[in-house]
């Protein structure tokens, strides 16, 4: 599923999380008009900063990865917020780039 994983049934999702983790794939995500969010980026969670996130990966959706600045291979802290059905990621939120490393 694109937009991130649905949330378990146990818990309600947070309403906002903050993850670290290093881009493992970009690619298009054929999004039904009238969505404006043609690509999905997947990283791998390296770190939830806030909120609360179990998942290994983290799927999201954008207009433009180049116009977000985002590379495979490369690590980034992402903001996404719920939305009632998926986590969304603004490209106009801050999307950092992190330095290599653990």
């Amino acid at each position: 599923m694109v937009g991130s994983h649905p949330a378990r049934l146990s818990a309600a999702p947070a309403k906002a999380i903050v993850l670290t983790g290093t881009v493992t794939e970009i690619f298009q995500a054929n999004a039904p008009p009238p969505s404006m969010e043609a690509w999905a980026v997947t990283i791998r969670v390296e770190k939830v900063k806030a909120g609360k996130y179990e998942e290994p990966t983290f799927t999201f959706t954008i207009h433009s990865p180049a116009r977000a600045g985002l590379e495979v291979g490369h690590r980034y802290t992402i903001e996404a917020t719920w939305n009632g059905h998926k986590y969304a990621v603004k490209e106009t939120s801050p999307i950092k780039k992190e330095d290599a490393g653990p």
